[in-house]
């Protein structure tokens, strides 16, 4: 399971897009960590499966081995990736008819906005050199 975000292929982005994908990166641990997402400026907390409404443990932290599979990597120059190869992850990403999912890489504006971040201030650096 993975995110992919690319650019237009005529520039050399790899270090300002290094920057934006540990960021996102950062954005889904935390998103991990809140047992949720932000979807355009909203938090969207983990619906409870049964019985967790009453218990007062963390959803999905047993042995922390998936929330420390999420990894970053660059696909060539243009294109980062984001994945988790945890062997479960899928599941809670996506959910199944069972099971309700869980997103932690939820793709929205949010997103979006962290990798346009990024961008604007590195092109601002650079102009103002």
């Amino acid at each position: 399971m993975s995110f992919k975000f690319n650019l237009p292929t005529d520039r050399d982005y790899r270090k300002m897009l290094i920057k934006a994908g540990k960021n996102v990166l950062k954005h889904f641990i935390q998103n991990y960590s809140k047992e949720g997402y932000e979807d355009n400026n909203r938090f969207v907390r983990w619906a409870d499966r049964k019985n967790e409404a009453k218990e007062k443990k963390k959803k999905l932290f047993k042995t922390g081995k998936m929330k420390s599979n999420f990894t970053f990597g660059m696909v060539g120059n243009h294109t980062f990736r984001i994945s988790n190869k945890s062997e479960y992850f899928q599941y809670h990403q996506n959910g199944t008819n069972k099971m309700a999912a869980r997103p932690m890489m939820y793709n929205s504006d949010n997103v979006f906005d962290i990798v346009e971040d990024v961008i604007v201030n590195e092109i601002t650096k650079i102009i103002l050199k």
